[in-house]
């Protein structure tokens, strides 16, 4: 028996127990600089994201940032409390 799979669409993507699925807008440079390090990791840069924000809100460590990616120009990625607090004195809050 052979499928015919020309007009096959991808279905919905079922949640996963405990996600919930977000739209947001990253800088270039901040979501080359997270793909770059999955790919050292050997994971999805969603998970990398993920895992960076968890370490942020818990107060560990930052995970490993430091190599620049190809797109930031040799600008390195800041912790994202510290990028938090400057956007907020910057506007004035």
């Amino acid at each position: 028996m052979r499928h015919d799979f020309e007009r096959a669409r991808r279905g919905a993507v079922l949640p996963s127990p405990g996600k919930t699925r977000v739209t947001m807008f990253l800088d270039n440079d901040v979501l080359a600089q997270f793909r770059a390090t999955a790919t050292r990791n050997g994971r999805g840069y969603q998970t990398e994201i993920n895992a960076f924000l968890r370490k942020a809100l818990t107060g560990q460590a930052a995970p490993n940032t430091d190599a620049p990616a190809k797109a930031t120009g040799g600008q390195r990625l800041v912790g994202v409390a510290g990028a938090a607090a400057r956007r907020k004195t910057s506007k004035g809050e």
